[in-house]
């Protein structure tokens, strides 16, 4: 396993296959020698037959790991937080011939070769990521206790060794059964409680997420941390679609879904299509509402709009 110049993982279902392809591309279009490894449960056969479309198509290897979601049971899940979230805390056990993997979500747009960042020294750590959009956010540190800088968990570059050898697996697991009120987003809250102190931070255009190309106004990260947040955004090496418009949507208004939408489009057996989001309704009173703005503007009042991106 370790003749790869790379390891990547990524978790999907039946739903997100689409996208899921579409970051795998990203990966494969700008890296050579990887091996990707699909995380999922109960996978259909049509959906499997995809990526060996894909794999073929970039001469990569691309294995599906049919996952037993009773490995990770009892644990919070819903709608937004499936249970293939907790999949990615498998990957030492499911890799054990691997010394490090990088996990990917797969609402993310790599637009480089990252092989630099993939080989960053961990000596002693559990992994390397990329402090949250809502890193300086108290309340997020004061819900689950810790007090040092808080990572996005969508972007984990992961020693496994380390993860072997401190049985994080477990820790994590045993953190989400004793305090599952605490932790709104499962997964990544368990990780950084877990893991404070073992993280290596990395620069933010490893992982740019959505609300750091938004109004500062509404970012919640220290302005002491501008400067370096704008040198990322001149040149983003993985941007990641953090808002619940996604770039497969044709409600989304991200600054990189024409770049995002161009790159799927031009990768044939993904068979990328846009979606509707929102429905018939929800559109209906999105553009009566506007023009009842319009309106009163004209009548003379006036309403400030917050603006996204």
């Amino acid at each position: 396993m370790n003749k790869y110049q790379m390891n990547i993982a990524i978790c999907t279902d039946n739903n997100y296959v689409m996208p899921c392809m579409v970051t795998i591309a990203s990966v494969l279009q700008q890296n050579v020698d990887c091996r990707v490894f699909v995380l999922t449960e109960h996978l259909s056969e049509d959906n499997k037959g995809k990526f060996k479309i894909l794999a073929n198509y970039y001469q990569q290897r691309i294995d599906v790991k049919e996952i037993l979601s009773s490995m990770v049971s009892g644990l919070n899940e819903s709608n937004r937080f499936p249970k293939s979230i907790y999949f990615r805390f498998l990957l030492p056990e499911i890799l054990p011939e691997a010394d490090r993997v990088l996990y990917l979500d797969c609402d993310i747009l790599v637009r480089e070769n990252i092989l630099d960042f993939y080989n960053t020294d961990l000596n002693g750590l559990a992994c390397a990521a990329i402090e949250d959009q809502r890193g300086d956010d108290i309340t997020i540190h004061n819900r689950i206790l810790m007090f040092s800088k808080y990572f996005n968990s969508g972007v984990l570059l992961m020693n496994l060794n380390y993860w072997r050898e401190h049985n994080v697996t477990q820790l994590l697991i045993d953190f989400l059964h004793q305090y599952p009120e605490r932790c709104w987003f499962p997964d990544q809250d368990a990780l950084n409680a877990v893991l404070e102190g073992k993280v290596k931070f990395m620069n933010y255009r490893y992982n740019m997420q959505g609300e750091m190309l938004s109004h500062r106004c509404y970012l919640q990260l220290s302005a002491q941390k501008w400067q370096d947040l704008d040198k990322a955004i001149d040149n983003p090496a993985i941007i990641h679609f953090t808002d619940v418009n996604k770039p497969w949507y044709k409600e989304c208004r991200h600054p990189y879904k024409d770049e995002y939408q161009r790159f799927a489009e031009s990768i044939s057996c993904i068979g990328f299509k846009l979606l509707q989001r929102d429905s018939f309704y929800i559109r209906l009173w999105t553009i009566a509402g506007k023009v009842c703005i319009k309106i009163l503007k004209k009548l003379g009042r006036d309403f400030p709009e917050r603006k996204l991106f």
